[in-house]
């Protein structure tokens, strides 16, 4: 039964104690530098994505709307120069996040220094 009320707390994101809330599910970075393509999904205790170029993965440990990733592996492929920084700044912000939030149906990471990136659910 909690595990029901989880999921109608993470899709309505309204009314639920955002502490109860297990990330899950498949986001699309809003605010990217360089307008890159940026995605995170969640899978038990496993996420993945695209990180502007690569493919990336690893595991996340959560304690309420405490986070902390992972970062297990990335692939190796070659792209423009801005993509590649773009996707290095994103890998290094999310080995320092450290809280996330639901507001306002986006999915907030933030690290210590309330440096944040915004996900929409797709």
């Amino acid at each position: 039964m909690k595990k029901i009320l989880n999921i109608i707390c993470a899709l309505f994101l309204f009314g639920c104690n955002q502490a109860d809330v297990k990330l899950s599910g498949n986001y699309k970075m809003i605010n990217a530098p360089e307008n890159a393509e940026i995605t995170l999904s969640f899978e038990e205790n496993n996420f993945s994505g695209l990180a502007a170029v690569n493919r990336y993965f690893g595991t996340f440990e959560q304690n309420k709307n405490i986070v902390k990733f992972n970062v297990a592996g990335l692939t190796m492929m070659m792209g423009p120069e801005n993509m590649m920084q773009a996707e290095q700044d994103y890998i290094k912000f999310l080995s320092s996040v450290n809280s996330f939030v639901f507001e306002n149906g986006l999915l907030i990471l933030k690290t210590v220094n309330d440096n944040e990136l915004k996900f929409e659910k797709i």
